[in-house]
């Protein structure tokens, strides 16, 4: 019994004998340690451990486009991370069905930003879907996207944006500019908005789209505010509804 039970314990790593340790009720009796019931212990950990690496590794094989995310688009690093969970399941005794995996290393390379990369996982996408890819294996299809990835990446353009990206991205910064501009406090005031009252607005005086209704009409140069911030969202917006009703006149 107690020679038993070194082995058990000597075969264990020294994380899993200290979870094991701080349990000696449920293994000894009078303080002795009895190895069927320490064996039964160790099998107990074993299943929850097996269960639960088995329920994690699925789901994140289930998910591989958040993982392309967490691997910064780096496909060296994302096949690696897919191997390891396969090991994991292996060593489990389990495995994961080799078509969903097939689909879901698709999901994961859709994910990468990379124009011209995501234009070949397309093309593959699509041949193995009209029939036409019918031998693509998850490991063939690693290895491709793997040279696909490699060569761009030699030639210095991964992460290269497609035309569409890229006018997406431009917009975007003209869209952060504008926003810039109305918080940087850069307002003029023209005395030709408000019937004359005058109001903070972006252009300048002499732009004003209503400057000759105004002159025409003879109202005198309103005194502007001493701090125009707190009235410049009211005033971009008023000058557009004024700006639309002159452009109409």
């Amino acid at each position: 019994n107690y020679m038993m039970f070194i082995c058990m314990t000597y075969s264990l790593d020294s994380d899993t004998s200290t979870k094991i340790s701080l349990e000696k009720e449920n293994y000894e009796v009078n303080g002795t340690p009895i190895a069927a019931l320490y064996y039964k212990l160790i099998l107990s950990k074993a299943e929850v451990d097996t269960l639960a690496t088995v329920v994690i590794a699925k789901q994140e094989l289930s998910q591989l486009d958040k993982r392309m995310i967490t691997c910064n688009n780096d496909i060296e690093s994302f096949n690696t991370s897919v191997n390891e969970l396969k090991l994991k399941l292996a060593q489990r005794g389990t495995t994961i069905d080799s078509t969903d995996l097939l689909i879901n290393l698709f999901n994961g390379y859709k994910a990468a930003q990379d124009s011209d990369f995501q234009i070949t996982i397309d093309k593959l996408y699509r041949d193995y879907m009209h029939g036409e890819a019918p031998n693509l294996t998850t490991e063939s299809l690693m290895q491709r996207a793997f040279t696909a990835y490699q060569v761009r990446k030699e030639a210095k353009v991964w992460g290269s944006l497609s035309p569409d990206q890229q006018q997406i991205v431009a917009l975007q910064a003209k869209v952060d500019e504008l926003k810039d501009t109305r918080l940087s406090g850069h307002f003029h005031w023209c005395k030709h908005h408000n019937q004359g009252k005058g109001m903070w607005v972006l252009h300048k005086l002499e732009d004003c789209k209503n400057r000759q209704n105004d002159m025409a009409s003879g109202n005198q140069e309103a005194t502007p505010p001493s701090t125009p911030a707190g009235l410049a969202h009211q005033a971009l917006v008023e000058e557009n509804d004024e700006d639309s009703d002159s452009d109409v006149e």
